[in-house]
């Protein structure tokens, strides 16, 4: 499987260990990924993890929970898109319907129960 993704993102070699290590402990026990899909998609190592992955996991989590957006969105467009097209597509878009959406993206609050 490395070579799998080394074959999609051969700039995953120039990643520190402790990164790639740190990236992958958050993504597949904390948010439930199979690791598979990270062998599949491995650009999602690559962003910064407390400024990127996490925020944008965050918010996620919270769209799915409320049912407005698909159970098996990818995570991985959703950490590889600009940040000005994450926060349209997924923050703004839903702001009115979850209020608080941009305290979890910010993250002030770690779930939107500390908001309501």
């Amino acid at each position: 499987m490395c070579l799998c993704a080394f074959r999609r993102y051969p700039q995953c070699m120039l990643m520190s260990e402790d990164k790639v290590m740190r990236t992958m402990r958050f993504l597949v026990k904390d948010m439930g990924w199979p690791a598979e899909d990270i062998f599949r998609t491995p650009g999602v190592l690559s962003p910064n993890l407390e400024k990127t992955i996490m925020p944008r996991s965050r918010v996620m989590k919270v769209l799915k929970e409320r049912g407005l957006v698909k159970s098996d969105s990818r995570l991985s467009s959703a950490i590889l898109i600009t940040e000005k097209l994450f926060l349209e597509k997924f923050v703004g878009r839903f702001q009115d319907r979850v209020p608080g959406l941009m305290e979890v993206y910010k993250g002030h609050v770690d779930h939107l129960d500390s908001v309501l």
